[in-house]
């Protein structure tokens, strides 16, 4: 999966590190996953940065009773 939440700062320098993370040998490239770059970024990575234009997207929860059991007008 493409990243996402966050982005490769220098992707050409990058390419060329690889990193354990998550149990596994990885190179720092676009295949990496968000839970993959949270971790680099959380451990100071110098090439991983959060997107600043990744928006969380809205997560609805289920309806409570009530509001199925309220008639919709």
């Amino acid at each position: 999966m493409a990243l996402q939440k966050y982005k490769i700062t220098d992707k050409q320098s990058a390419a060329t590190n690889h990193v354990f993370v998550l149990g596994q040998t990885k190179y720092i490239n676009d295949n990496l996953s968000d839970e993959e770059a949270a971790v680099l970024f959380e451990n100071g990575n110098p090439f991983i940065a959060l997107n600043e234009n990744y928006v969380e997207p809205e997560v609805k929860g289920t309806p409570s009773l009530l509001e199925l059991l309220t008639p919709k007008h």
